[in-house]
């Protein structure tokens, strides 16, 4: 049954500028979420002892990853608040179509969590892109006292 339109909990986007690789996105277990790489400090068969140690300093892997942010509760990265993910977002260049996304994911997550007053699990059974109608399935919803509810 469609409730809602353009939302997807899982929406993954990047692109790489010169020696900026930017990924940002959405994924239901990690909320939204950004991580940015200097790609000149990515180890490439490294000889040299002082590049490896400061190159794995900024990213364990040396993979040249300085920020990894995200808003939801688990995962890898800093946990910000959804203004400051925006925030991040717009300064390292997301689409505008990316970040009405971000806005309208929002909106229609307070919306459901309000009128239905528990906090609702929502995964999509369709998507044909952003701009199109989705199709949504409330599959699970919690109360704020962590109970199953029919």
């Amino acid at each position: 049954m469609p409730l809602l339109p353009d939302l997807t909990p899982t929406a993954c986007f990047e692109y790489t500028n010169e020696d900026l690789h930017v990924e940002y996105g959405h994924i239901d277990a990690l909320g939204f979420y950004i991580s940015v790489y200097d790609l000149r400090l990515k180890l490439r068969n490294e000889q040299d002892p002082d590049f490896f140690h400061l190159s794995t300093e900024i990213s364990w892997n040396g993979s040249g990853c300085y920020l990894t942010a995200r808003t939801g509760e688990y995962g890898i990265g800093t946990r910000v608040s959804v203004p400051t993910m925006r925030r991040l977002w717009e300064i390292y260049g997301a689409e505008e179509q990316h970040l009405r996304f971000m806005d309208r994911f929002v909106v229609v997550r307070r919306t459901l969590d309000a009128v239905l007053g528990h906090r609702v699990q929502i995964h999509t059974l369709q998507l044909d892109g952003l701009a199109q109608v989705e199709t949504v399935e409330i599959l699970h919803i919690e109360s704020s006292q962590g109970d199953n509810v029919e």
